[in-house]
């Protein structure tokens, strides 16, 4: 697995009046979900602040449809296809992949 930063954020600025602001997120820590909640919340944050206003977010409550969500998925696995994934899971895996000796 790669070091580098799972997210990042840079500021350009390009005059006085003029930035940009650029992210970068690994797939690993967003999705498209959350993603638009943020891109919302810097947008609404940006608006609220230029205009001299009092900040104030949009309330985002995901963590209860997400245990929904899980607790829907644990439902649908009976106790034969849960005690297969067990077995399956505690197995180790073993690929015979033959060694690369050149690239060339």
């Amino acid at each position: 697995m790669s070091v580098d930063p799972l997210f990042a954020a840079l500021l350009l600025r390009l005059g006085n009046q003029d930035h940009v602001l650029i992210l970068a997120m690994d797939h690993v820590i967003a999705d498209g979900f959350s993603s638009a909640i943020l891109a919302r919340d810097i947008w609404a944050t940006y608006i609220q602040l230029a205009r001299g206003l009092r900040l104030t977010l949009p309330k985002c409550h995901p963590i209860p449809r997400l245990c929904g969500l899980a607790t829907a998925d644990c439902q649908m696995v009976d106790d034969k296809h849960g005690a297969y994934w067990e077995e399956r899971l505690r197995m180790p895996r073993v690929f015979g992949f033959p060694a690369i000796k050149s690239w060339t």
